[in-house]
């Protein structure tokens, strides 16, 4: 069975990896700040969840940023703390947070090709790019909240407001990524 198989035909995969990506995280954070940042980091992505709706808003937020709908953006971002954390996300987060924006509207373009004037998709194309929106939501999601607690933490270590929203867009993106954690 390819990878591709088990991640993207797999429904599951996508929240089950979610708590996966949270634990690592949790892990690492724990190991480089302590156990209080990796309980603030799972309290954090609960919250994301339940109260914050993140998953959609990740994905709403990353079609209008690859887009260029700056009014949309602006429009999301004025009063809603979870907007404005990804907006500094992407804009610290460099050519990574862009590219995954740009790879969901990718996504969800190439759905729309896909489908029949009856709103059927016709094409396997259609299904795996509507598979790979889904998981790359959840990715993203995961990221904003190690994003959001460890640039609380810097900001209780004494760095500056840039300091820490720079620096912990760096340490979100590589997360994943154990040699460079």
């Amino acid at each position: 069975v390819s990878q591709s198989r088990y991640t993207r035909y797999n429904p599951a995969f996508a929240p089950v990896d979610f708590i996966r990506n949270t634990l690592s995280y949790s892990g690492v954070l724990s190991a480089e700040f302590g156990p209080m940042t990796a309980a603030k980091l799972i309290s954090e992505v609960a919250t994301m969840m339940v109260t914050e709706g993140a998953v959609h808003k990740t994905a709403r937020y990353s079609v209008a940023y690859a887009n260029g709908d700056t009014a949309t953006l602006r429009k999301l971002e004025k009063d809603n703390p979870y907007y404005q954390d990804l907006k500094r996300y992407f804009e610290k987060g460099g050519r990574v947070a862009y590219m995954q924006a740009l790879s969901y509207k990718d996504n969800m373009e190439g759905i729309l090709k896909n489908v029949d004037k009856n709103g059927f998709l016709v094409a396997k194309e259609g299904v795996d790019k509507i598979l790979d929106a889904y998981l790359d939501m959840f990715e993203l999601s995961t990221r904003i909240a190690a994003y959001r607690v460890i640039k609380d933490k810097y900001r209780a270590d004494g760095k500056t407001e840039e300091e820490a929203e720079v620096e912990a867009a760096a340490k979100a993106k590589n997360l994943a990524n154990l040699k460079l954690s």
